[in-house]
């Protein structure tokens, strides 16, 4: 487990008020790859995880100054923090008690005498959800963000109001060459030398109509290729750009890999121009 997790760069809050309890499952922690932030107190607990911002929590009920289930119903009352898990550690084996604390907002309930591998599993479970969920607002924000550049790109070459102009040049120019052509035949049959040379500049107007056409699709062709590589192709790399190794690292949903950052992905969404 530890050589799976020594990249994770995942903190995690641990409050309890026995300095021996904090030892041994910050041990446990730290040896797994996590980094350990310690609280003796409710208070403190809360007050360093408004700081801090860890990713997990795991708490103990009882506590001199106010409880476990006090402190998480505290920390779920404030917008930066509620979202955390937490994990509560107790001796407190009755229903009563792992009914209050879910009652309260906790994630999970670990019943002392703790074991390494059960505090390991549930560690990395949560925090395979939490990274699922944090995943894939990331997701959906750079979906967001390449929609809009996609729609800025449009409207800057002002493509729709071209395919508009398009639409009514083609529809204005309905008669084919082939049918300017067969008028001709039919002038010339008929000995109208005026008709037929009309049909005749008619047909080459038609001609140059249709080559112009043929331009602007061209055109239009090397538009949407441009679109389609802006939404598939890697950006560059350089010095100051984030690659899409940034951008694995936001959609991983592993808690066995190393950690992206919130400040990595707004990097990409910042690579990006957004």
């Amino acid at each position: 487990m530890s050589s799976q997790a020594e990249d994770c760069k995942f903190r995690i809050l641990v409050a309890d008020d026995e300095q021996l309890m904090r030892s041994v499952i910050g041990g446990i922690l730290t040896e797994a790859g996590y980094e350990v932030i310690e609280a003796s107190t409710g208070e403190e607990c809360i007050q360093l995880a408004t700081f801090e911002k860890p990713d997990l929590v795991i708490l103990d009920v009882i506590m001199p100054d106010i409880d476990g289930f006090q402190t998480c119903e505290r920390m779920r009352n404030i917008d930066d923090i509620c979202s955390i898990p937490v994990i509560f550690v107790s001796g407190l084996d009755n229903r009563f008690s792992i009914l209050k604390a879910l009652r309260v907002g906790a994630t999970d309930y670990i019943i002392k005498p703790i074991e390494a591998d059960d505090v390991l599993g549930r560690v990395s479970s949560l925090l395979a959800a939490k990274s699922l969920i944090h995943d894939k607002i990331n997701l959906l924000r750079l979906n967001e963000a390449m929609v809009d550049q996609v729609k800025k790109f449009i409207d800057e070459l002002s493509i729709i109001s071209t395919v508009d102009n398009l639409k009514s040049d083609i529809a204005d120019h309905s008669v084919t060459t082939f049918e300017h052509l067969n008028i001709v035949r039919e002038c010339i049959n008929n000995f109208d030398e005026d008709g037929a040379l009309k049909a005749v500049t008619d047909a080459e107007m038609s001609l140059q109509f249709a080559d112009r056409v043929s331009q602007q699709l061209n055109e239009f062709a090397k538009i949407v290729d441009q679109i389609h590589k802006m939404m598939v192709v890697e950006p560059e790399k350089s010095d100051g750009d984030q690659s899409s190794e940034s951008l694995a690292k936001a959609s991983s949903d592993s808690v066995l890999g190393a950690k992206a950052s919130q400040a990595e992905v707004d990097d990409l969404l910042d690579s990006l121009g957004i």
